[in-house]
């Protein structure tokens, strides 16, 4: 198992008893589980969306599919412009 470090991580010890009692209450609140799930889904969208992933790419010298300069590789691995 590797271990996953990341300049500026702060990693917290892990606590069982305090993980369990938050998987209780998310097991028994039905309100708190639709709460976690929106949040999940908006933090999702925004850091792992389309448009983070599209200025990655343009970042490192690469186009977004369906920009006009985007080639996309054929089956071979080469660049065609589909």
């Amino acid at each position: 198992r590797r271990v996953f470090e990341a300049p500026g991580a702060v990693w917290a010890e892990p606590d069982l008893e305090e993980a369990a009692s938050h998987l209780v209450r998310l097991a028994e609140d039905a309100a708190a589980r639709a709460a976690l799930g929106r949040r999940g889904r908006g933090t999702a969208a925004q850091r792992l969306g389309t448009a983070p992933l599209a200025a990655a790419l343009q970042a490192i010298g690469l186009e977004w599919p369906g920009s006009e300069a985007f080639v996309a590789p054929d089956e071979s691995g080469a660049a065609c412009a589909c």
